[in-house]
């Protein structure tokens, strides 16, 4: 069975533990009122936590760290939690204005008939009616409404497999490891690991917050009935030591096991948290909400909306965020995905040839043929073509460019030296004197006057230890903060 329908009242529960979950929840309210909850537990270290989750891992959202996980990159089922995907997209395609919340969706026969499929966790679709997106959303992430979840796929792509593939290219874009073959996490083929799986909490909290709006909901009444939440820290039927949960989602197949992703705040702070593959709901929640302390213990204080250029890996308050963020605004440097800048990779020679064509306008290029390396098909083919024709790359002696060769600092400023003479902007020499530096004599001639005029201008600065490293490669970040440097004084 691959869905079981059990999941809309969360899992299968024996009457005896219905009684202490009550019991519970009760204290917990008389707790509340009198202002007397106890304070959440707080680890130690990581060495504290013991889990019986086969996979699971806590994210700071502030900062995007991992910080805790267990085997947190090991691709495990993720049944339901895979309608976390389904939710990205469509909030995606409402924000790009493809439709809205009150839109109206109709149901296929074949949908409608899947949603009284008694095995799978469902709410009933008539072909007869039309559903709001906002409603088949609440479906979806409060009870866990399959066949909803699947209307929203047809809706927003035309088919369910159309709607996986652009469930798909954006996990690629959003940096998950993870491989879907259906919208709602039937299928125990759907692969994710749990960090990926954190990921994407984290990206839907910080892209599309009103997510919680539907998370944090304790139950939906569809059809004159009342459906519960299935995430019990949600309904209040599990406590998670004092923090507020809102979200996100629940999922139980038995080739997934037991799974749940939490958003949880709690002192200023947020986190989401993953455990996978669980046996039974006891240690669910219990490992929940150890996750869920140790997460809030060592989180960064969370200010929404501190992401820069629209990347999960920037945030505003790292050296590099403003230069990112020229450099994004200009149209000058794009993240290596839509949603990930990846500031700490090193650049290579195609990326900064790109960089210098667009501060050129682009130009059109008639002749995209430069050196033996490049392909014309290249994406980089035009931007490398015109830094040959202006002077800025000359390639190898054997007529080579290295497209994806990484970028020593030297290299990059020769560059970028070499494009600003050629436009009138700089003198060719520079007068500095590089020998303050340990290691100003391993310089290449080639280099020595662009160099120069980097550190005489301030744009590059040595070494803590006194060097200049010239023969060192660049990253990313480095080279949005070079360049913002060169383009505010000019």
């Amino acid at each position: 069975m691959e869905i079981m329908r059990s999941e809309i009242d969360g899992e299968i529960t024996r009457r005896s533990r219905g009684l202490i979950f009550k019991a519970a929840a009760l204290v917990l309210t008389v707790l509340m009122v009198l202002g007397t909850l106890p304070a959440m537990n707080v680890y130690a270290d990581s060495a504290d936590l013991s889990l019986d989750a086969k996979g699971a891992a806590v994210m700071d959202v502030e900062t995007g760290k991992l910080l805790w996980g267990k085997n947190a990159d090991t691709r495990l089922v993720p049944a339901s939690t895979t309608k976390m995907m389904t939710a990205f997209v469509v909030l995606d395609a409402v924000s790009k204005g493809e439709y809205t919340l009150d839109s109206e969706v109709s149901i296929s026969p074949s949908t409608a008939l899947f949603s009284r499929m008694v095995k799978y966790s469902n709410l009933p679709l008539s072909a007869d009616r039309k559903y709001t997106v906002r409603s088949l959303m609440s479906a979806m992430m409060v009870s866990s409404a399959c066949a909803a979840t699947v209307a929203l796929a047809e809706f927003t792509s035309g088919s369910e497999s159309a709607f996986v593939d652009r469930m798909n290219s954006t996990a690629v874009s959003l940096g998950m490891d993870a491989k879907f073959v259906d919208s709602y996490g039937g299928s125990a083929k759907n692969k994710v690991t749990p960090e990926s799986l954190a990921k994407l909490g984290r990206a839907l909290v910080l892209y599309h917050p009103e997510i919680l709006e539907f998370t944090s909901a304790p139950s939906i009444v569809w059809d004159g009935t009342a459906h519960g939440n299935t995430n019990r820290f949600v309904r209040g039927a599990w406590s998670a030591n004092g923090a507020a949960v809102d979200g996100l989602k629940t999922g139980t197949t038995t080739a997934a096991g037991k799974c749940l992703v939490t958003s949880s705040t709690a002192n200023g702070r947020r986190v989401i948290t993953v455990t996978m593959k669980e046996s039974n709901v006891t240690s669910l929640y219990n490992d929940s909400a150890d996750l869920i302390s140790y997460g809030l213990s060592h989180a960064e204080p969370y200010t929404q909306g501190d992401m820069v250029g629209g990347f999960l890996d920037v945030n505003k308050n790292q050296w590099f965020a403003s230069a990112v963020q020229t450099m994004e605004e200009r149209n000058l440097m794009d993240g290596v995905t839509d949603h990930i800048f990846e500031p700490d990779i090193q650049i290579t020679r195609a990326s900064i040839a790109q960089i210098l064509y667009n501060c050129d306008g682009k130009p059109y290029m008639y002749d995209t043929d430069s050196f033996s390396d490049v392909s014309k098909a290249a994406w980089f083919a035009p931007a490398v073509a015109w830094c040959k024709s202006a002077g800025v790359a000359y390639g190898s002696t054997s007529g080579t460019f290295g497209p994806d060769d990484n970028i020593t600092r030297e290299e990059m400023v020769t560059m970028v030296h070499r494009y600003l003479v050629g436009e009138g902007k700089i003198s060719a020499e520079s007068q500095a004197d590089l020998s303050g530096y340990s290691d100003a004599a391993s310089v290449s001639k080639y280099a020595e006057d662009a160099m120069e005029w980097a550190v005489s201008n301030g744009y590059i600065a040595g070494t803590p230890d006194g060097r200049l490293a010239p023969k060192e490669f660049t990253t990313r970040a480095q080279t949005a903060q070079f360049m913002s440097r060169v383009l505010a004084s000019m």
